[in-house]
């Protein structure tokens, strides 16, 4: 087995990076590879798992999980955040508001903003700014809870992949069946957590029902059986009009707006990095070039297309030359870029805010 040097490690941003894109899409290299030792250590608030290296102060990022089921412990998210620390960083991935059940709301910022503000005052970790790294929904959450003044100047940069730029984008593409199945129910189950508890209870006992077709669920729930806010949500679902949705439900709106990044990008004072698959499913690719218009001007704004994962995890290559040559390397070479980039910005950050 190899082992790779605690020092090289934090010396060199582009090791640091090729090691972790290197431990995403080949498993044979994570298992030749030793890292240095890391340790884990779980907060009670937010709930989190901090992964700390050997050195005595370690600069800060923090992992956005997007809506899933299996939290903090996923594998993939585990073995990302373990690589990112076994190369110097400390590493915080947080529960945030009602992810695990799929349901997106403001409590998820909160809790985000939080996590954020707790992580420098750590045991062992650098008292600068941290770096967001979100995927998928998590990635849109880090730009909007980069935004908010109470963040000002404590966030080194802000990296998502595979995430919406418009929550309404997301809601119309839910409406018009081309989301896939888990994206469509987070949608539906975030509409539904703003209707009264009567009718929520009645919408999200209809999709849990039916989890991998929520939209059909809800064609199938009596209008007379919930109240006038409800009525309004399955008749824009049968008519497919997210505008009489947005505008009919009260003060959805504002709370869609506030969870969009189109807005929050031209208030964030952080470089930032978005990266996004051609052929995802889950958020559509026209989320990439809307988030482009958004930070139309921003010169610290990077973004990445290609053809490598799906959604936001690596997908092994086709053995096919034109493949392999057209759609692998170039993502290989984007995905480097992408994970260079925060990797360099925050040990800069860190370096900046030291004394002396």
């Amino acid at each position: 087995m190899i082992g790779v040097p605690a020092r090289a490690l934090r010396a060199s941003d582009a090791l640091s990076a090729g090691v972790i894109l290197a431990s995403l899409v080949s498993p044979p290299f994570a298992r030749a590879v030793s890292l240095p030792e890391v340790a884990l250590r779980e907060l009670d608030w937010p709930p989190a798992d901090l992964y700390l290296p050997a050195a005595a102060r370690s600069p800060g990022i923090v992992l956005v999980l997007g809506a899933l089921r299996e939290g903090r412990r996923y594998e993939l998210l585990a073995k990302v955040a373990r690589t990112i620390a076994g190369c110097g960083f400390a590493v915080l991935v947080p529960e945030l508001g009602r992810l695990r059940e799929l349901v997106l709301g403001d409590d998820a910022v909160e809790d985000l903003v939080a996590a954020v503000e707790s992580l420098p005052h750590q045991a062992g970790v650098s008292g600068g700014p941290v770096g967001l790294i979100g995927f998928s929904l998590g990635g849109s959450l880090a730009l909007v809870a980069a935004a908010d003044r109470r963040l000002q100047g404590r966030v080194a940069c802000v990296a998502a992949v595979g995430a919406y730029c418009r929550l309404a984008d997301m809601v119309t593409a839910a409406m018009s069946g081309s989301l896939a199945g888990p994206s469509a129910y987070a949608v539906v189950a975030s509409l539904a957590a703003t209707l009264p508890e009567a009718d929520r209870t009645v919408v999200q006992d209809a999709i849990g029902a039916s989890p991998d077709s929520p939209v059909e669920a809800l064609s199938r729930i009596p209008t007379d059986s919930v109240g006038a806010q409800a009525r309004i949500v399955l008749s824009a679902f049968g008519d497919r009009n997210a505008a009489s949705l947005i505008e009919g439900v009260d003060g959805l709106r504002a709370v869609m707006d506030g969870l969009s990044p189109e807005a929050a990008l031209a208030r964030i004072d952080a470089p930032i990095w978005v990266l996004h698959d051609e052929r995802d499913r889950f958020v559509p690719i026209a989320q990439l070039d809307a988030m482009r218009m958004a930070a139309e001007g921003r010169r610290d704004f990077r973004s990445f297309k290609l053809r490598l994962l799906e959604h936001t995890e690596p997908v092994p290559p086709v053995l096919n030359p034109v493949r392999l040559v057209g759609d692998y390397l170039p993502g290989l070479v984007n995905l480097y870029r992408f994970a260079h980039g925060p990797v360099q910005a925050v040990r800069r950050a860190v370096g900046r805010s030291s004394p002396g």
